[in-house]
């Protein structure tokens, strides 16, 4: 079919990667007819701001809305059908078959291009119990709902959190917010693995001075329950059960797949949807884009990952020009990230040790502490910054920090870094911003990367 007649496209997946693929395409060619197909509640959400609902630092879950359906159908154009499963991908008839979730009416949709964005499903643990009321995953804004009004109806006592990631971290400062005595259980022997000891040491400090009862190298067992609700949890080879009231799993996420992988596109090696730089699949009518696809690391230059919220925009972005007949490519990503645990900024980008060991790199590590304002200057906090290098050829591999809010921006500098290949001697000579209230003369940035450079040498 012409580009210039009314091409027909469709959009599988609501949120970040379908949404902002739809709103462009739309832009661009208003007489385009572009059809949404989400199974959920709710479209372009802030998800991350999920725990923040939880403690009610956010105080009503409409801020975490975007943009409305109705929005986009009233102001942008396009054609979004809430409550509505896709269930089949007929590449040979370029059709997508649909089910309305509450009615199981069935609709059989064409179309010229077809962006899927299915997003990722929480990873729920093989343990009985895993179904009582009281125990929630926390992928959606439907799930924060769930949460919220569960710790005000029942006001529980107890609560466990399984796992030790992003969310388990976040969630973990969330209800201890709202007064309840928490316990945190990782089957790994650290926290947010795999950082680095240096930081991972500084965000157990935290947890512990906000009486969160961290067990490392513990698997839970059993899910208990009485009446169908949640009582307790036991671990293996623990004496007694640990009360809970609530349970969230915070056990990691997996690319939601299996329309794709029925129709036959080709998934890679960490289980999501192979796409190449324009984001399209091995189909190529058929692009894909967010947490259901695997990406290229810039560092290792390899297929990974890393599902998170700003590459799933400018996935949805890149395959919108390229259907609109451009030229547009996402080069990957390196993995930077940042999180709040209670008191505490934690940062990263690029590969830790751990990484870098398995990625086949020979590597140095550096630590040091610093302050984030001059020493004469009141109010400043301190930083632990944890740099890792490759000893051949002196570049950067990655970053790691934590201490006060300058974290957050702080580890942006090595992230550009990590994009153009640059190496620790040429990092230390960045022209950075300096004044008192805001960083020491020499910005821990750059000294950090010099002193991982005297390593080099």
């Amino acid at each position: 079919m012409s580009r210039d007649s009314k091409m027909q496209i469709v959009v599988i997946g609501g949120d970040a990667a379908g949404m902002s693929f739809a709103s462009k395409v739309k832009r661009e060619k208003p007489d385009w007819n572009v059809v949404v197909f989400e199974r959920g509640e709710h479209v372009s959400y802030a998800a991350c701001g999920i725990p923040y609902f939880v403690s009610r630092e956010v105080h009503s879950l409409k801020d975490l809305q975007v943009i409305t359906a109705d929005q986009f159908r009233e102001k942008r154009g396009v054609d979004v059908r809430m409550g509505w499963e896709a269930i089949e991908i007929d590449r040979d008839t370029k059709i997508v078959i649909a089910r309305d979730v509450s009615t199981g009416e069935e609709v059989r949709q064409g179309y010229d291009n077809l962006m899927i964005g299915t997003g990722a499903n929480a990873v729920k643990p093989p343990v009985d119990g895993i179904d009582l009321e009281g125990v929630f995953t926390v992928r959606n804004l439907s799930d924060a709902k769930r949460i919220h009004e569960f710790i005000d109806e029942h006001t529980p006592q107890a609560g466990v959190i399984i796992g030790g990631g992003y969310i388990g971290l976040e969630m973990a400062e969330a209800l201890t917010q709202r007064e309840i005595d928490l316990h945190l259980i990782e089957m790994l022997p650290q926290v947010l693995n795999p950082m680095d000891e240096p930081i991972t040491e500084k965000v157990m400090k935290e947890l512990d001075r906000h009486n969160v009862d961290v067990r490392l190298d513990s698997k839970v067992s059993a899910i208990h329950g009485k009446n169908g609700k949640v009582t307790s949890i036991s671990i293996e080879g623990a004496p007694e059960p640990i009360p809970a009231g609530i349970v969230i799993l915070g056990s990691g996420v997996r690319p939601n797949t299996q329309l794709a992988e029925q129709a036959g596109l080709t998934i890679g090696e960490f289980g999501g949807i192979r796409v190449d730089a324009h984001q399209r699949t091995n189909d190529p009518d058929i692009y894909a884009g967010g947490d259901c696809v695997e990406q290229h690391h810039i560092v290792t230059g390899k297929p990974t990952y890393i599902p998170l919220g700003p590459a799933a925009n400018k996935h949805g972005r890149v395959a919108a020009v390229n259907v609109l007949g451009g030229e547009a490519e996402f080069p990957g990503v390196v993995g930077t990230a940042v999180m709040k645990v209670f008191g505490l900024t934690v940062s990263r980008t690029g590969l830790t040790t751990y990484q870098a060991k398995k990625g086949g790199f020979d590597f140095i590590e550096q630590t040091i502490q610093s302050r984030e304002r001059a020493g004469y200057y009141p109010g400043g906090r301190k930083l632990t910054l944890h740099l890792v290098g490759e000893k051949k050829t002196g570049k950067l591999l990655g970053a790691q920090i934590a201490g006060g809010e300058t974290a957050a921006k702080r580890i942006d500098p090595y992230a550009v870094a990590l994009h153009n290949h640059m190496k620790l001697p040429d990092i230390a000579m960045l022209d950075l911003s300096y004044a008192p209230p805001y960083s020491p003369v020499l910005d821990p940035v750059g000294v950090a990367a010099q002193v991982a450079a005297n390593k080099l040498t």
